[in-house]
């Protein structure tokens, strides 16, 4: 489809709400390993964070933008039942740090990972207008409305493919895959909000499990696990989970680097 030659390293990044700020930190100790991306997939806030990234925002720079306390104002805290959240906060917030702009005026080529609520099927958009395309991606249902693109409704790419690496697999030499999201042994599920978000959060996962496989190297990062999805005033300690993860995992990470690296793992 993409044509037959791969090149460099593709990284997929998955939704988790907040738990999504630990990509920042992964894409630092990626850098400080000589490891940039050719290309980067996201879905949900993989993909805000990807787009940031693939627009030129270093992640030190990122991580500031997250100690800022206005940051939190942009998301949600929690599910409300006053009804569905407009996008105005987050394009706001995206416009001033990227700007208005295409797939084609990317630094770094970004896939995102949307799902078509009418047609019920996961969509990689890469084409036209970016933001729009990432707050799709970033709408969880019940808490945000639709994102309506050229006609078609799309919400959460998590809901269908939490971790794309079709493009990536089909693009690039090796590929990198970061989870976040909570998948363990929960003790305590009461009441509808819990009972919504731990449904929520397995009907993710089973989009992620065997896209993992797929991977060269794979970090499922199951410390963000311990964080709520709303959780983004912790955007700093997330950051720090994600920074160690790729130095836990460094040599290996560095084996993929310099093509020494010929085995599918998932490290956790």
């Amino acid at each position: 489809m993409f044509g037959s030659k791969k090149e460099g390293i593709g990284l997929a990044l998955s939704g988790g709400g907040a738990r999504g700020l630990a990509h920042i930190g992964v894409l630092h100790g990626l850098n400080e390993l000589g490891i940039r991306p050719s290309r980067v997939s996201g879905a949900s806030a993989g993909s805000l964070v990807g787009l940031l990234y693939c627009a030129g925002l270093e992640p030190l720079h990122m991580l500031e933008l997250i100690k800022d306390q206005s940051f939190f104002k942009v998301f949600p805290r929690g599910i409300s039942t006053l009804g569905l959240t407009d996008h105005r906060l987050v394009k706001d917030f995206l416009m001033k740090h990227v700007g208005d702009i295409d797939f084609k005026d990317l630094k770094t080529p970004l896939s995102v990972s949307v799902t078509d609520i009418n047609e019920g099927e996961s969509v990689i958009l890469e084409e036209g207008k970016v933001i729009p395309a990432v707050i799709a991606s970033s709408s969880i249902p019940v808490l945000f409305q639709p994102m309506d693109i050229n006609g078609a409704l799309y919400v959460d790419g998590g809901l269908m493919n939490n971790l794309p690496v079709e493009p990536l697999i089909e693009r690039c030499e090796q590929v990198i895959g970061v989870g976040v999201c909570r998948h363990e042994y929960e003790a305590k599920v009461e009441g509808v909000r819990d009972i919504g978000i731990r449904s929520f959060q397995l009907a993710i996962w089973n989009t992620m499990e065997s896209r993992m496989k797929e991977c060269d190297i794979a970090l499922d990062i199951r410390e963000a696990g311990s964080f709520g999805m709303f959780d983004f005033h912790r955007g700093e300690e997330l950051f720090n989970i994600g920074l160690e993860a790729v130095e836990a995992h460094k040599d290996n990470l560095l084996d993929l680097l310099e093509g020494r690296w010929n085995l599918k793992r998932i490290f956790t």
